[in-house]
């Protein structure tokens, strides 16, 4: 008679002990009088024990598992090590960036007037005229309010020009404060 599949499922149950008494006697009266039903038994089992020792060659053992851990435990102590140095080349390198930067930077913003240059210096700065000339990469004549706010800032290209706006400024800010006060009588007007 031909071993089934409900067979081979019987066989799996009972070599795992999962079938009840009554079970396993049934099966026990069918195995003495089937050489099929055993033959397949035997089978089951050869398998079992195969895969077994199968599985059991593939666990490490106590020497490969300390092995393996102590390369791990290695590999961590290195990198540990590698971003402490890299951490330390980065504060000198932020440092050095500091460094340079300050070091550029003293040429643009402290630099030394040189002997004879008028730049950053005020040419014409009549006290309360709110009118500072300066020279920039241009000439530059900056107009501020009473209370010293900017209003307008004119440039020019020579030192002349400059002088001259500021010089047409401040006559036509001493006109407006005579003819404010009473004080003035328009003959003529240059503007």
């Amino acid at each position: 008679m031909a071993v089934t599949d409900n067979d081979l499922e019987l066989l799996d149950s009972y070599l795992d002990d999962a079938l009840e008494i009554g079970e396993v006697d049934a099966l026990r009266v069918r195995l003495t009088g089937d050489g099929e039903l055993v033959a397949a038994l035997d089978q089951i089992r050869s398998e079992r024990a195969a895969r077994r020792s199968f599985f059991a060659g593939l666990e490490p053992d106590d020497a490969s598992t300390g092995a393996l851990a102590s390369r791990i435990q290695s590999s961590v102590d290195r990198r540990r090590q590698f971003a402490g140095r890299l951490r330390a080349i980065r504060y000198a390198a932020a440092a050095a960036a500091c460094v340079l930067v300050g070091f550029f930077a003293r040429g643009i913003f402290d630099r030394a007037p040189i002997a004879g240059d008028n730049s950053g210096t005020s040419l014409v700065n009549k006290s309360g005229s709110g009118v500072d000339l300066r020279k920039v990469a241009s000439y530059q004549v900056t107009l501020r309010d009473e209370t010293g706010k900017v209003i307008a800032v004119q440039r020019f290209d020579s030192i002349e020009k400059a002088q001259e706006f500021a010089a047409d400024l401040a006559r036509w800010q001493s006109h407006s404060e005579r003819l404010a006060s009473g004080r003035f009588v328009l003959s003529a007007d240059r503007f």
